[in-house]
């Protein structure tokens, strides 16, 4: 990934880049402790680039996809409601390249959400600090 960004700094115009870290990174599921650990992990890389690279106009996102029905996805949660659409992420990750969004740069953004609802609460996510992964005082 450093090796990606590094090209992408010096040779695109647009610096974006979405990881898909999944809920499993927030959230407890039984037997499922290392995914979980490895896709939190893919969430704070996506916080570390863009601190690393956003002076040189990288931009990093985490998004969860949905709960979207993929073979693994099926084999690994077979007792969970798999019935989100694949149209829910086609539709929701390109707008968050669309434009620079930069107040969404390294936080969590699920594609449940309403875009329009998540752009009104956009000062209370920003100066909250909201959709982060970190300690809480």
């Amino acid at each position: 990934m450093r090796v990606l960004l590094s090209l992408l700094v010096a040779c695109y115009d647009v610096k974006t880049v979405v990881n898909v870290p999944t809920d499993g990174a927030v959230s407890f599921m039984s037997l499922y402790s290392a995914y979980s650990i490895v896709k939190l992990a893919v969430f704070r890389l996506a916080e570390w680039l863009g601190h690393e690279h956003g002076d040189h106009g990288a931009l990093t996102h985490a998004a969860h996809s949905g709960l979207v029905r993929t073979d693994m996805a099926a084999s690994l949660m077979p007792k969970l409601d798999l019935d989100d659409m694949l149209a829910l992420p086609a539709y929701k990750l390109p707008w968050l390249m669309r434009e620079r969004r930069e107040w969404l740069a390294g936080r969590d953004v699920y594609c449940h959400w309403d875009l329009d609802a998540l752009i009104a609460r956009r000062q209370e996510i920003v100066d909250g600090n909201k959709f982060k992964v970190g300690l809480v005082a």
